[in-house]
């Protein structure tokens, strides 16, 4: 048990001693620095433009059909109906309103140029 134990700490401590090394080799060689504010600039971007790309083809539209999911069902044992489901156009989605404003990213994460 005990060298098993031992080979999982080894392990652990070389990937460690790794990771610092490959740390230490970005931040001091000119080139590979460059390359990963480059890289991490890019991939804050690319992030910023996903997050708002699902807010507003896949949060928002699943919100509108749940708002006017809600509306009916709230709405249809009154009338008399049973499991109903509607089919959202973009004229009953603009009837409901539009959901709650999205904040955003938070300002911690949105690259600084």
């Amino acid at each position: 048990m005990r060298v098993i134990a031992l080979r999982h700490l080894s392990v652990v401590y070389l990937a460690a001693a790794s990771s610092f090394a490959l740390a230490i080799g970005l931040s001091e060689h000119p080139a590979w620095n460059s390359a990963a504010h480059t890289g991490v600039h890019f991939v804050g971007e690319q992030g910023a433009a996903a997050a708002i790309a699902l807010n507003d083809y896949v949060l928002q539209p699943g919100w509108a059909v749940l708002r006017i999911q809600v509306a009916v069902d709230g709405i249809a044992p009154a009338l008399g109906l049973a499991n109903v489901l509607v089919e959202v156009t973009p004229q009953a989605s603009a009837a409901i309103g539009p959901p709650p404003a999205w904040t955003g990213l938070p300002a911690l994460l949105v690259p600084q140029a």
